[in-house]
Parts: C-alpha cells; sequence; structure tokens
C-alpha cells in the first residue's frame, strides 16, 4: 500500500508524522515553502512540491483592520495527488474541501478521468472548539480519524457518520508523552530552563489572538521567579509581520522577553517539549488547550474578545468554549492576569475533575499507541 500525507506547513506535519513513522510513504504539497521547511527540519523526509496557480484574494489585516488585496496559492486539489503520484491512499491534514469530485460510481475523478484506487483520509491536523472542521463534505472521503468521543458525536449530529467510516484513535502527535519520554525535568534541560516553575503561553492566530492585545500584559503577569516560554501559533509571526504595527508588537515582544530571559520560540512548530516543560499554560482559543489537557495541569484562557463587539465578536462566538473554558481560569480582563497566574501556580489539583473529564472525552485511548491505531485503521479500512 503506498500512502501520500498532503501537508501545508511544518506544525501540521507533526499531527501525522507519528502515523508516517507506522506506514511509510511521501509527503506532498503545493507550497514550495513548505518543502524548504521539512528539508530543514529533516532532510531525509520525502517530499513533492506539486505547483498549482495562484490567485487574487481579499484579506483583513490583524492590527489594522483593514483590507487589502493579495495573492495566494490556489490550494491543491486531492485528485492532482491522485494524477500525478498515483498512490493507494492520500492522507490529508487540511480541513478544507480540496473540490473533491466523485462520478456515479462514488469514484475519484477530474477532468473526466477517474482514479478509483485512491482512497482519501482525512487526518485533520488537531482538535480544537472553533468549529472549523465540521463540515459536510467530510462525508466525501474514504476514512475519517477522530481523536476520540466529542469529535465523533459532533459528525454523528450531522449525519456524516452514516455516510463515511470511522476511526477513534487518540492522540499520535502526545504517544512519545504518553510513554514516558519527554519528562519534565529533562525537557527543561533541553530548552536550556532552570529547573523551576515554568509557566507557558502559546496564542493561536488571526482574529483570535490575544497576543496583539494582551500579548505584553501576559507576559508580565509571570512571577519574576518563574521560567516563561512563548510560544506563538507559527503563523500569526507570518500575519503580523506583513503589516507596520504588527513589526512593532513584535519588537516590544522581543525586547520584553529578552530582558526577563524569557524563551521566545516564534518558529517552533512541535508544542510538545514546551508543554512538557511548564507547569501552567496561558492561551486564548487555541487548540494547545485540548492538547495540554493530556499533561493534567492548570490552564489559564485570556478571554480577550468576551466583551468584543461585531465581527471580533462573532468570530469568538464561532467556538463552543463553555466546556473547555471550565477546564481553568478564564480571564476576561487582562489586569486580573497576574493573580490568575499565581493561583495557578500555587493550586494545581483545582479543576483537576474537569480537566479528567474533558480529557476523556477529547481523546480516546491515550495508551502511548494512538499513530499505531491510525495506521492500523489506515490499512484495513482504505482495502
Amino acid at each position: 500500500m503506498t500512502i501520500t500525507y498532503y501537508t501545508q506547513n511544518l506544525r501540521d506535519l507533526f499531527w501525522v508524522k507519528p502515523i508516517w513513522e507506522e506506514t511509510g510513504g511521501a509527503f506532498c504539497s503545493e507550497l514550495e515553502e513548505t518543502g524548504r521547511q521539512f528539508a530543514e527540519y529533516d532532510a531525509a523526509l520525502p517530499f513533492t512540491h506539486i505547483a498549482t496557480a495562484r490567485k487574487w484574494t481579499i484579506g483583513r489585516g490583524v492590527e489594522s483592520g483593514r483590507y487589502q488585496l493579495k495573492t495566494k496559492t490556489v490550494r491543491l486539489r486531492l485528485a492532482q495527488i491522485a494524477r500525478r503520484l498515483r498512490p493507494d491512499v492520500i492522507v490529508t491534514t487540511s480541513n478544507h474541501r480540496h473540490a473533491i469530485r466523485r462520478d456515479v460510481w462514488g469514484r475519484l475523478s477530474q477532468g473526466g478521468k477517474t482514479y478509483p484506487r485512491v482512497k482519501q483520509v482525512q487526518a485533520f491536523h488537531g482538535v480544537s472548539s472553533k468549529n472549523v472542521k465540521f463540515n459536510p463534505w467530510m462525508a466525501e472521503y474514504d476514512l475519517l480519524l477522530l481523536p476520540g468521543r466529542r469529535e465523533r458525536d459532533k459528525f454523528a449530529e450531522l449525519g456524516i457518520l452514516d455516510r463515511v467510516p470511522h476511526a477513534l484513535i487518540g492522540h499520535p502527535k502526545a504517544d512519545r508523552v504518553l510513554r514516558g519520554e519527554m519528562p519534565q525535568a529533562t525537557a527543561r534541560a533541553a530548552l536550556g530552563l532552570p529547573d523551576r516553575p515554568t509557566v507557558l503561553y502559546a496564542p493561536t492566530h488571526g482574529a483570535l489572538s490575544s497576543l496583539p492585545r494582551w500579548g505584553l500584559e501576559i507576559c508580565c503577569a509571570v512571577p519574576d521567579g518563574c521560567n516563561l516560554i512563548v510560544k506563538p501559533h507559527p503563523s500569526l509571526l507570518v500575519t503580523l509581520r506583513a503589516e507596520r504595527a504588527g513589526q512593532k508588537l513584535l519588537e516590544e515582544m522581543t525586547t520584553l522577553l529578552q530582558r526577563r530571559g524569557a524563551l521566545w520560540l516564534p518558529h517552533e512548530p512541535d508544542v510538545m517539549p514546551a508543554m512538557a516543560a511548564s507547569d501552567v499554560l496561558v492561551t486564548d482559543y487555541s487548540s494547545v488547550a485540548e492538547e495540554y489537557l493530556v499533561f493534567d495541569r492548570p490552564l489559564i484562557f485570556a478571554d480577550h474578545l468576551a466583551e468584543a463587539t461585531g465581527r471580533d465578536r462573532a468570530q469568538r462566538d464561532k467556538g463552543d468554549w463553555d466546556a473547555l473554558f471550565a477546564t481553568g481560569t478564564r480571564v476576561t480582563q487582562a489586569g486580573a492576569l497576574r493573580e490568575a497566574t499565581e493561583h495557578a501556580l500555587n493550586h494545581t489539583d483545582e479543576y483537576a475533575a474537569a480537566r479528567r473529564q474533558m480529557r476523556n472525552y477529547v481523546f480516546e485511548n491515550l495508551d502511548g499507541y494512538c499513530a499505531a491505531r491510525a495506521a492500523a485503521a489506515i490499512r484495513l479500512r482504505t482495502v
């Protein structure tokens, strides 16, 4: 069985790389920079660039709020991968539709040609309360790899699981943590941090990110006797640097972090070592919150859009946050961050029951063999 993994960036790679280690195969993307990132990370990773056209689009600036004309690469169709690489199975990490077309017999097709052998597996690229993945076209895949019962229940409500097989695989990216291969002291030493209480700040990207509004205040709220790790979403820096105001913010951020000896990881795609090293996670509307549940440690949610209006409030309210926010301390005013951080460091068992309940609902079978389970599902259910 020949398998091709479609990923758009290095961050997505870490979700499926453990599965790829079980199945073999190759990676591909329409983005040349993805190939460069893969080569810099691990030159042995097999990668094929499949060129696509570019298109004009309109985007809204994070800092300025203004709309501007941009160009972007057209997303790769899965049928193009089938035509170029001729795999038996395509595993994708993207939530986008990829213009999957099928003929009347259900075979993958494009331009009058069909690819009846090629199966399409949706592995996603993480877990999130943002609800961006729950779309009707997910029924067009041949297999959905779901982390646990929460996502299964949401897809079932849409009627999608009546039309497509699924497997509950757990959290492949966390296998090394679950097997005890990343203890806290070892993770801190690998990051060059002293062995003392550690706070990780990991904001999401786009309009939901807390970094433009509260980032400096969150960093200042961390007690001086603690390590501070700042690990933004990799896409956030690309957006901010495209704007003059964003560049000023980044300069202020890096100056502050250098002054207090904090660890700044703006391009690090693998968040697991930073999570393993930390005692508390401060985040906003990021899927790192769900992933951090594996560690069963305190969370602080910077709900910086709780009192927002208009488009920003609408973006926030697309997600289901109540259940996730119940697993930690929710802060709606930046001035409350220091007290919340100190409290979380000193009351680690608070919210423990809620964390574990949510963890067991989001992730199934956290036994350290989640990637092997996913690989077995691909082999058995795509023949």
